[in-house]
């Protein structure tokens, strides 16, 4: 990495797409001091489409510049001598940084979040196309070890994201599980779950559990009193004792009818199933009626009531228990009736609060960046490693629902993490719901 001090060139397609950290708060200049131009030869980001970082200094760092900062003035430029730059150090004293002593600098180690988490690229990966196109050698083990400290990092603030949550009205859960790399033996690899809480809309949390018990979801949700909203699973129902309302979701209801009428033969299509389906679809008719129009919750409540909601679910609910007295229980078509009428009060919750949705899609499309990543980095190195992804999952999703940059929150969040004398009073002031960017 000797030669990777020089001063790269940012490729048009960056300007144009944005995706290059433009923040210099935390760069370095070598300690012999030489003037930009002298330095070093191309490296990595240099003439570099994809975007990876617009100067060579923001991406690595040599162990011999680690004690000057690229905050220099026109008069200290050029300075060689020890005494010059005892002097440049004390006035010029080198910031915080996200892992000290770390040949990465700051915004290669956002950069391995972001095209990680964001992009699903896994860290192996991005080792290989920084020797293909820089000729950068890394070792793995140092990529791991720095996505991993960050996550550890980033743990107080998701977990000051999940308190946040909870002072919300409406809670929706799910969960879906992740393989684990076993550490001893042979064989397949472990299953764990991230379970995830979100408001729609708003903050998001995942939470990184070894089984799908009750353990995980009872210990965050402890003390929580208000609504929670999602899918038939029978844990979340012995979760509902201090909770004021349990909502269901629609669209696994959709979901199973419709899986029927694709079950039926062609030649004898399941009518029932399509008329299901047909009164189903005006329920989301409504509601995007609702969004359409920006209602807020009191609103869309009495929206709802004036397209008689309530009376059209008790129709339906009387069409339901007629198709399943004439179906076989174990038919598709069975299962789906059992499903709807087994769910009934609790998807009856979303017609007497505007403020719960018709189903828990906010919270599953929250989960699909699980789904695609896991099917490009495999699995989780170690169960020790869980907590920490999720808090890097925890903080990006929740940047991405309120609409931040994810490169500028991180480059802003992690180096005041990492602050040994950073207090955790002033976690909140780091939210994505407070948060706003620094102006340049």
């Amino acid at each position: 990495m000797d030669d990777l001090d020089g001063e790269a060139k940012q490729s048009q397609a960056d300007q144009e797409l944005g995706q290059v950290d433009q923040r210099k708060s935390y760069r370095r200049a070598p300690a012999h001091g030489l003037a930009k131009h002298e330095r070093g030869t191309q490296g990595i980001g240099q003439n570099d489409a994809d975007g990876v970082a617009d100067r060579v200094g923001d991406f690595v760092t040599h162990p011999s510049q680690q004690q000057q900062v690229d905050r220099v003035s026109d008069d200290c430029v050029g300075a060689t001598q020890d005494q010059e730059a005892q002097e440049f150090s004390r006035h010029f004293p080198m910031p915080l940084r996200v892992l000290e002593k770390s040949q990465f600098a700051d915004s290669v180690i956002v950069e391995l979040l972001v095209r990680k988490y964001c992009d699903h690229l896994p860290a192996y990966r991005q080792r290989v196309i920084w020797e293909r196109d820089h000729g950068l050698i890394v070792n793995d083990a140092l990529l791991i070890r720095s996505i991993l400290k960050a996550g550890e990092l980033l743990q107080p603030l998701a977990r000051a994201i999940g308190e946040e949550l909870k002072k919300g009205d409406l809670i929706q859960a799910d969960e879906t599980r992740v393989p684990v790399l076993q550490q001893e033996g042979k064989g397949r690899n472990d299953t764990a779950w991230f379970w995830q809480y979100s408001a729609p809309g708003g903050l998001v949390y995942f939470d990184y559990q070894d089984s799908r018990s009750r353990a995980g979801p009872k210990a965050f949700l402890a003390g929580y009193t208000r609504t929670l909203q999602s899918d038939g699973y029978e844990v979340y129902v012995n979760l509902v004792a201090e909770i004021c309302a349990h909502a269901g979701c629609w669209a696994h209801v959709r979901r199973k009818f419709d899986g029927a009428r694709k079950a039926a033969p062609k030649e004898v299509p399941c009518r029932d199933s399509q008329d299901i389906l047909d009164e189903v679809a005006f329920l989301y008719i409504v509601e995007r009626e609702a969004r359409d129009l920006g209602l807020n919750a009191d609103e869309r409540l009495r929206h709802r009531t004036s397209r008689g909601i309530t009376a059209k679910l008790e129709a339906l609910k009387t069409k339901i228990v007629s198709i399943r007295s004439r179906v076989l229980p174990a038919s598709q078509l069975g299962k789906a009736c059992d499903y709807a009428l087994g769910q009934w009060e609790k998807l009856m919750v979303y017609t007497r609060d505007g403020r719960v949705e018709i189903d828990n899609n906010w919270c599953e499309n929250a989960m699909r960046p699980i789904a695609v990543g896991r099917k490009n980095w495999m699995h989780l190195g170690s169960q020790e490693s869980g907590p920490k992804v999720a808090a890097i999952m925890t903080v990006i999703a929740s940047a991405q629902r309120h609409g931040i940059n994810v490169r500028d929150y991180l480059s802003f969040v992690l180096p005041r993490l990492a602050d040994p004398e950073f207090k955790t009073g002033s976690l909140p002031d780091l939210l994505p719901t407070r948060w706003r960017p620094e102006k340049k």
